[in-house]
C-alpha cells in the first residue's frame, strides 16, 4: 500500500499542536534531540516519510493507532471509526460514551441511556433540543425579521423582549415536558 506523505504530515502536525507541542517538544517525547524539530517540520510538510519506529512513539504520544496517522482510518482508532461510519456520532461523543462504558460503576447510567434511546419519543426530545439550541443559542428565532417580531408584540399587547423570553421558556418546557413523559415510562 502506498501512503501519502501530506495526510501522514497533517496528522503529526494537528496531533502535535492539539497537545500544544513545539516540533522540539516532540521530537524530545519520542526520544530525538530537539534539534530533531527541522525533521519534524519535514514529516509536517510531507517531504520526509518518518521511520516505524518514529511512528509508533507518536501513536503513543497522541493516544492513537498507527492507522489513524497513516491515513488509512480518520478516527484515532479503527473502533472509534467504524462506530462512527454506523452512527454519524462524533469522535469525542464515542469516546465519551466507551469510557461510560468501560467503569463498571456506570451500569445503571448505562441502563437508563439504553431506555432513553429506545424510547418512542427520543427523537422527538432531539428535535426539541436542537431547535432550541439552534433558535436561541445562536440567537436565530423562527421570528425572520424584526417586523414579524413587532408585529407579534403588537398582537400579544407585550414588548418585544417579553416575546422573546416566553418563546424561549416555551421551548425550555416542551424539553422538560418530554424528558419528563419519558422518565415516567422508565
Amino acid at each position: 500500500m502506498k501512503y501519502n506523505t501530506k495526510t501522514i504530515g497533517q496528522r503529526i502536525k494537528k496531533e502535535r499542536q492539539t497537545l500544544s507541542l513545539t516540533q522540539g517538544d516532540l521530537a524530545k517525547k519520542i526520544g530525538l534531540s530537539e534539534e530533531s524539530r527541522q525533521t519534524i517540520g519535514k514529516w509536517e510538510n510531507g517531504k520526509l516519510m518518518p521511520q516505524f519506529e518514529d511512528m509508533l512513539k507518536m501513536c503513543e504520544v497522541f493516544d492513537c493507532e498507527l492507522g489513524y496517522l497513516l491515513g488509512e482510518f480518520n478516527c484515532k482508532t479503527r473502533e472509534a471509526t467504524d462506530i462512527q461510519a454506523k452512527t454519524g456520532l462524533s469522535e469525542k461523543a464515542i469516546k465519551s460514551l466507551l469510557k461510560i462504558n468501560q467503569d463498571t460503576s456506570n451500569h445503571d447510567i448505562l441502563t437508563s441511556l439504553d431506555k432513553l434511546i429506545e424510547h418512542e419519543d427520543f427523537i422527538v426530545l432531539l428535535r426539541l433540543i436542537h431547535a432550541h439550541v439552534y433558535d436561541f443559542n445562536l440567537k436565530k428565532l423562527r421570528i425572520k425579521n424584526d417586523t414579524d417580531l413587532t408585529v407579534l408584540s403588537g398582537t400579544l399587547n407585550c414588548p418585544k423582549d417579553d416575546v422573546k423570553k416566553y418563546l424561549e421558556v416555551s421551548s425550555e418546557s416542551l424539553i422538560e415536558k418530554t424528558i419528563i413523559k419519558m422518565i415516567k415510562d422508565f
